[in-house]
């Protein structure tokens, strides 16, 4: 019995020994994931008028995520966004999207395009970018532009 209960403590402290090893080849923080942003600056009102709320559900659940205004119609977010979800509602032109906010337009999405090469690794995405598209057009005003809004509509082969 002595025998057994060396080998397990001798296992247990190669083991301990082992990952203690990796993490200090390797460099590997161990950092406690968080969903949420820390640290940040709450934004002042109309200062991102591309930035859009983006509201996601199934029957498995709902979320929430950003978006960027790429036109009058579609949406450009994260692939992980839409990977799980089937209904999108659109919070766009507000600053607080929970509350009602005078120019705030609200509208669901037909359809979402993940990128095709996306792959969800649980904690390593690829290819992570997706297009929703808008079931109308957004209005454009002092509270919501495009994402790469240029007052000169001399845009062509340049970068924005």
């Amino acid at each position: 019995m002595m025998k057994l209960f060396c080998a397990i403590l001798l296992s247990i402290a190669f083991l301990q020994s082992s990952s203690a090893e990796y993490e200090d080849i390797c460099g590997i923080e161990n950092k406690e994931f968080s969903s949420k942003i820390i640290g940040g600056q709450e934004a002042e009102p109309n200062q991102f008028p591309w930035v859009v709320a983006i509201l996601m559900s199934s029957i498995f659940g709902s979320g929430r995520c950003t978006g960027s205004i790429v036109n009058k119609q579609y949406i450009l977010t994260a692939s992980h966004c839409v990977a799980q979800f089937d209904r999108f509602t659109i919070s766009a032109g507000t600053h607080d999207y929970s509350k009602d906010e005078p120019h705030q337009q609200i509208m669901l999405a037909t359809e979402s395009i993940p990128h095709p090469n996306f792959t969800n690794n649980m904690f390593e995405y690829h290819d992570d970018i997706a297009l929703i598209k808008l079931e109308k057009e957004l209005e454009f005003n002092g509270n919501l532009l495009y994402l790469f809004y240029s007052k000169n509509d001399d845009v062509n082969c340049r970068l924005c």
